[in-house]
């Protein structure tokens, strides 16, 4: 016998986990997606350009350009933004620990955008719905007012699609006002309290 295995993938992780399920998804005995996306139709441009963008400058060129294509507009909801971050979470002091950790505040190579825009042109198609384990717990969780799924609707939009598709467990949680950061939120413990109980609820399989 073993321990049940659940696999959670947060923001670009999210998308990660989203591709692991198309390939591995038997697997597992559920599925937690945080902060994910319901695709971006300019990711097909993004690719284009980051790979000119790599061609002229090199690979490891990080553009200001692909950076504003990527996360311009994330602040547009909030009015008086204290700084460019303030999308990712409501409380200050994350935000400000995150401007000043150098692994954290960096831009991407010309071919880290590329390989991010691929990746989530790849898990946005129908192609990769279809893949999802219909057996699978899946919890989609984000807040409504996350620049990264929509605002809520892109992550719902997933959901939607998962159960059209098939998939027979999915939930969706979407908290009023967090922001994308989840676990790092003023409501991070009301967070972390509904995963607890989601597992809870699912049922494992016994396996040797």
């Amino acid at each position: 016998s073993r321990l049940p295995f659940f696999l959670l993938g947060h923001s670009m992780g999210s998308f990660v986990a989203r591709d692991y399920l198309r390939r591995y998804g038997r697997e597992l005995d559920g599925a937690i997606l945080c902060g994910t996306s319901g695709g971006n139709p300019w990711a097909g441009l993004g690719i284009a350009l980051a790979k000119a963008i790599a061609a002229a400058k090199g690979e490891r060129h990080r553009s200001a350009l692909l950076n504003r294509l990527a996360f311009s507009g994330y602040n547009s909801r909030y009015g008086g933004a204290r700084t460019a971050f303030d999308w990712l979470t409501r409380d200050r002091a994350v935000v400000d620990a995150y401007i000043a950790d150098p692994l954290c505040n960096f831009v991407f190579t010309a071919q880290g955008f590329e390989t991010l825009f691929r990746l989530l042109r790849s898990v946005s198609g129908a192609g990769w719905y279809r893949s999802v384990p219909e057996e699978l717990p899946v919890l989609l969780i984000a807040g409504d007012m996350d620049p990264v799924g929509g605002y809520g609707k892109g992550v719902a939009k997933v959901g939607r699609r998962l159960k059209r598709a098939g998939v027979r467990d999915v939930s969706c949680t979407l908290y009023p006002g967090a922001r994308h950061e989840l676990f790092n939120e003023t409501n991070a413990e009301a967070v972390c309290q509904d995963i607890l109980r989601w597992l809870e609820t699912c049922p494992t399989e016994e396996r040797t």
